[in-house]
């Protein structure tokens, strides 16, 4: 609390009036949850009335309760894939970044279709899509081939990249059950370091990752 009043309440309050807010973005806050509370949320909910007019906070998160319990007196508003202004934006996104892989350079509404039910109109599949394409993994005229929704993408990608199970256990599960259980971003020195393995051995293991994995 002292903290937060220090660095940001007694700065912003120097802040002389201006047209336009200062918006600070907190990305992901539920991702500072840990052993079942979210002391971020908790100090946030208890400090931000003590803001002046001209500063504003946006926060993301999926809704856990350790995060909407503590911000409930503020205005939460929830994305939604069916929303009328999220299905604009895809189809903005398909006309610009996938409709010119098609022939004549739009999607036949048969394909467009398709696409959408597959992605569920989410973004991060419609991405997912327009990346393979332009690396020559997928094509439009296979789209009925298309796995469905992100869990479908993940096992696909899976499959494709670990087609040998018994070398996926002893080579590549060890690193991703280290990344995933990690509170914090690994570096690879860290990584080789606790399994016992070289920089380089560890950098070639995570390439072979793709875009599954980054560090």
């Amino acid at each position: 609390d002292t903290l937060f009043n220090r660095l940001i309440i007694q700065p912003a309050h120097g802040i002389t009036a201006r047209d336009k807010p200062i918006v600070v973005l907190i990305d992901a806050l539920d991702e500072a949850t840990y052993a079942g509370s979210n002391a971020l949320a908790d100090l946030l909910g208890a400090e931000l009335p003590r803001l002046p007019q001209c500063m504003r906070f946006t926060l993301t998160s999926s809704p856990e309760f350790e995060v909407t319990a503590p911000l409930q007196a503020w205005e939460q508003f929830k994305l939604e894939n069916y929303r009328t202004d999220n299905i604009k934006d895809v189809f903005d996104y398909i006309h610009e970044y996938i409709d010119r892989f098609a022939p004549g350079g739009a999607l036949a509404p048969s394909v467009l279709k398709r696409l959408l039910d597959a992605s569920d109109y989410n973004w991060l599949y419609l991405e997912w899509v327009r990346r393979e394409i332009e690396q020559g993994r997928l094509t439009l005229s296979t789209i009925d081939q298309f796995p469905l929704g992100l869990g479908g993408v993940v096992h696909q990608e899976f499959s494709r990249r670990f087609p040998d199970l018994i070398e996926y256990a002893r080579r590549h599960r060890p690193c991703l059950a280290l990344v995933a259980a990690a509170y914090e971003s690994l570096r690879i020195a860290d990584i080789a370091r606790i399994l016992g393995r070289s920089d380089s051995e560890v950098k070639a293991i995570v390439r072979e990752f793709g875009a599954l994995l980054s560090l």
